[in-house]
């Protein structure tokens, strides 16, 4: 993972071609009178009543069929900035019928692409929806709606966006519309149906990508998922600064305050064959540029374990966080002419307590009318809750490292 190789997103039998670099303009800097206020950690927030507070649970795996109940309404308790990155399979014996299609990667390792062969759902003429599993279980935890893709024995370190490539390339979906390769664990994530998002899709047609982020929370709590990322992993900024200045994109992008409607986690992504051809060249564009232009010891610390300390997903490295939070870059460049459509999350959203509510519309309204006082009074918020909900050891950790002082807007 060190060497000077470039890493390419796979085709079948052949490599993606790189484009020209995609031009990002500066944006204007806007002064603050100076850091955000640290508030008293005495000072109380005032609760609603219970009905309107029901707090955040973390993701976790759980072995159900279908998508879990809506939390039940509780006292404020700790957001949960959460990855979205799936864990690396551990290979297992191959069952079932499967239609195999091989393909070259980098180094010459070679990846199959195995679709379970069953008629595929009436829907997928159109639009066509695979579910990667990676285990046996797995099987029993998908979702109808979805056409099973077998993942097993597949460990990359850019993840989804292997299965992407592999997919692109088959031509097992030269046919349809619009194509996506979601996670075993999208129910859970989203609590979302398959039938829920074919629908959806359905009754908004003429875009060219449609997303989702499974934690709206982190919309409202943090400027963008750069900073959120620097939560979670250590040395991420300086990962994704080393990266985007590699890459040929504003570093001063990392600290910007961006609208709920550019964050996305967990690659779920549905979109039609000309958002797939632009987003997986600008993605194997910048992250090839990375790894032959950023110096020794950073490339080996992108492709490190160190980003998993945790070991919360199976020893990642810093690849596939990084390549997640890229697709905001994509929409402002080379995807900048796609028409785009977020899907809400309504499962998500009744987790959402007052304060998380109250904060994410005061940032975007902020971002929208460009105001540095509005999204200065919206950090000194953000900062009293997270000193009443995440205490003071991680305020004392964090809160410094994910609080620009000055604003700027993405």
């Amino acid at each position: 993972m060190s060497d000077n190789k470039t890493p390419t997103v796979i085709e079948a039998g052949k490599k993606f071609t790189m484009p020209k670099a995609a031009n990002s303009n500066s944006r204007k800097q806007v002064a603050q009178p100076g850091p955000p206020a640290e508030l008293p950690a005495t000072t109380a927030l005032p609760l609603a009543d219970e009905s309107s507070l029901a707090a955040p649970k973390p993701p976790g795996v759980a072995a159900r069929k279908r998508a879990p109940k809506a939390a039940k309404a509780e006292a404020l308790a700790p957001p949960a900035p959460a990855q979205a990155t799936e864990s690396a399979p551990v290979p297992a014996a191959r069952k079932g019928r499967v239609t195999s299609i091989t393909s070259t990667g980098p180094g010459g390792a070679r990846s199959r692409l195995a679709i379970d062969n069953r008629p595929a759902p009436s829907a997928a003429a159109q639009t066509r929806i695979f579910q990667i599993y990676y285990e046996p279980w797995h099987l029993e935890l998908l979702d109808p709606a979805f056409e099973p893709f077998d993942n097993r024995g597949i460990v990359s370190e850019f993840y989804e966006l292997e299965v992407f490539g592999r997919i692109a390339g088959s031509g097992e979906v030269k046919s349809a519309q619009l194509w996506g390769a979601l996670s075993w664990r999208f129910g859970e994530k989203t609590g979302m149906t398959g039938q829920q998002l074919h629908d959806v899709i359905a009754a908004n047609p003429g875009n060219d990508i449609y997303y989702c982020n499974p934690y709206p929370q982190n919309e409202a709590l943090f400027h963008n998922m750069w900073l959120q990322g620097e939560s979670c992993h250590p040395r991420f900024l300086e990962v994704a600064e080393a990266v985007c200045a590699a890459a040929g994109f504003p570093v001063e992008d990392l600290q910007a305050v961006e609208a709920s409607e550019m964050f996305s986690a967990a690659n779920y992504f549905v979109g039609t064959h000309k958002f797939w051809s632009l987003y997986l060249a600008f993605v194997s564009r910048a992250m090839g540029l990375s790894d032959s232009r950023m110096s020794k010891d950073m490339r080996e610390l992108l492709h490190s374990p160190e980003a998993d300390r945790r070991l919360k997903h199976n020893g990642a490295t810093y690849v596939s966080f990084v390549v997640e939070r890229l697709f905001p870059i994509f929409m402002k460049t080379s995807g900048r002419h796609l028409k785009k459509f977020k899907i809400t999350l309504p499962e998500r959203e009744t987790e959402m307590n007052v304060h998380l509510r109250l904060l994410r519309e005061m940032k975007d309204v902020a971002h929208k009318t460009r105001s540095a006082w509005l999204a200065a009074c919206w950090v000194n918020y953000r900062n009293l809750y997270f000193s009443q909900s995440n205490g003071k050891e991680w305020c004392a950790t964090h809160l410094r490292n994910v609080t620009p002082t000055t604003v700027r807007f993405g």
